[in-house]
């Protein structure tokens, strides 16, 4: 009796271990930056400006945390033993920023999905393996900010007015007509309304939050306001 008692773990601890297997690797520690004197919402525009941007898809958007899917034409993992790979993975990856007294730490994580959405779905975590193409990004990330610190708005110091708005969301010169704009298009218009992406050269990039729907990217000045691609 007292072998089986103490079997009965060792079965269960190694059950749990399968199971974890199947589901792919566990998720690494992936490279980080600290972006001096930026902001939180600031740096995830940013960050959300530049995948959407590329055509990434957004999977998950909260307060510290971004999370983007693009397919790959080939596998970026072996996949689970002995058998052959759909023909399209899915590559996602993970933002995490942490806002600090100096700055936004950026965490980057990358994991690979087969038959993503199905009962056999496996995942397998990648970062290794793209750690050059995940550093990167983060350095870019950083560069598009010091760039954007480095040419501030140079309209009229009169016209200088970004204001804050929902905690220290920014809202830009232009944001009513870029709001304008985008209900023309349809959008209709959510509590955030437009949010200033940056402002650079007496132009300004605003992201209008609609209901039911994905949010509208906007460049303004003073000839009017399109469409952002």
């Amino acid at each position: 009796m007292a072998l089986h008692r103490m079997q009965a773990p060792r079965r269960l601890l190694l059950a749990l271990m399968l199971t974890a297997a199947s589901a792919g690797t566990a998720a690494s520690t992936g490279p980080s930056v600290l972006i001096a004197n930026a902001t939180l919402p600031r740096i995830k525009a940013l960050a959300l400006d530049t995948a959407l941007a590329r055509s990434w898809t957004l999977i998950e958007s909260r307060r510290e945390r971004i999370v983007f899917e693009t397919p790959l034409d080939q596998p970026a993992s072996a996949g689970p033993p002995g058998v052959t790979p759909p023909e399209t993975t899915h590559l996602r990856i993970r933002l995490d920023l942490e806002q600090l007294s100096n700055g936004i730490r950026v965490s980057i994580q990358a994991e690979e999905r087969w038959w993503r959405g199905s009962a056999r779905e496996w995942r397998a975590d990648v970062t290794h393996r793209y750690r050059d193409n995940l550093q990167e990004a983060l350095r870019s990330l950083r560069q598009r900010w010091q760039r954007l610190l480095a040419t501030s708005p140079t309209f009229p110091q009169a016209s200088v007015n970004i204001e804050s708005s929902f905690g220290d969301t920014p809202v830009g010169l232009w944001a009513y007509y870029a709001e304008r704009y985008a209900r023309a298009a349809g959008c209709d218009l959510d509590d955030r309304g437009a949010v200033l992406v940056h402002a650079n050269q007496g132009e300004e990039l605003h992201r209008v939050f609609c209901r039911a729907r994905a949010a509208i990217m906007v460049r303004c000045n003073n000839q009017g306001c399109r469409r952002a691609r």
